[in-house]
């Protein structure tokens, strides 16, 4: 894994992101630094996480928190459901979220733009109720 000093940048064009997959894929871990709120408090700002490398998107289950391409930058936000459908680009898609915005979904992201999971986090079962019950209840 990278040192301190050497974590991934968060923007990407598709050449840097295709380089990084595959630097993932063949270490099998990189270390990443968190940069916005979006997932406070599992993940905090300037919080060092290790993302391990996905070999199959269909072991993904709701809540696993994931680090993603969005075609521009890197987006650390959980899984809420692997969607049913091929999108119109005919790709397998992953619903995420935040949890900041926890009600509403993102834009799906094509499983191919799934950099992999984030090692040894996970969302308290309190919050997954809250969550869970929230959408239920609105």
């Amino acid at each position: 894994m990278k040192s301190k000093q050497e974590f991934i940048p968060p923007f990407h064009d598709q050449k840097s992101f295709l380089e990084l997959r595959g630097e993932i894929e063949n270490k099998g871990a990189l270390g990443v630094r968190i940069i916005s709120d979006s997932m406070t408090p599992v993940l905090n700002v300037d919080e060092l996480i290790t993302v391990r490398s996905l070999s199959n998107y269909q072991t993904l289950t709701r809540f696993v928190p994931i680090l993603y391409w969005d075609g521009a930058k890197l987006i650390c936000h959980y899984v809420w459901h692997l969607s049913k459908k091929l999108n119109a680009d005919g790709k397998l898609t992953v619903i995420t979220r935040s949890l900041k915005d926890y009600r509403n979904d993102d834009i799906p992201v094509p499983v191919e733009h799934i950099l992999g999971t984030v090692e040894g986090k996970t969302i308290p079962f309190g919050t997954k109720i809250k969550i869970i019950l929230s959408n239920i209840l609105r």
